[in-house]
């Protein structure tokens, strides 16, 4: 199956996936291990990799789902996990604080 893929009246593309297209029109692509992420603007991927993959500092105990705040997973732990607040702040949770530079 062939998609037609057409940016201005005079050039049409036709492209076979729409992997293809995304190619071409996302310039910019995450180099981090296992995140395909990509942008248009290479602005637009500084920010993805400082707020996805360089301000990650927290890991949840319970999922593993990766925080950039302790506040962030606290709030997380009480909204997904239904943890009571005293439970967290008493200690009986353990933080897991990532190591990174």
């Amino acid at each position: 199956m062939s998609l037609n893929f057409s940016n201005n009246h005079d050039c049409q593309y036709v492209f076979r996936s729409r992997e293809m297209i995304s190619l071409i029109t996302q310039k910019y692509h995450c180099n981090y291990p296992n995140c395909t992420s990509s942008y248009t603007t290479l602005s637009t991927l500084a920010r993805h990799v400082k707020y996805c993959h360089e301000l990650i500092r927290y890991c949840c105990p319970v999922c593993k789902k990766r925080l950039s705040r302790k506040d962030k997973m606290k709030s997380h732990l009480i909204k997904v996990h239904n943890i009571p607040n005293n439970l967290i702040n008493s200690g009986a949770i353990e933080e897991v604080r990532l190591n990174i530079a």
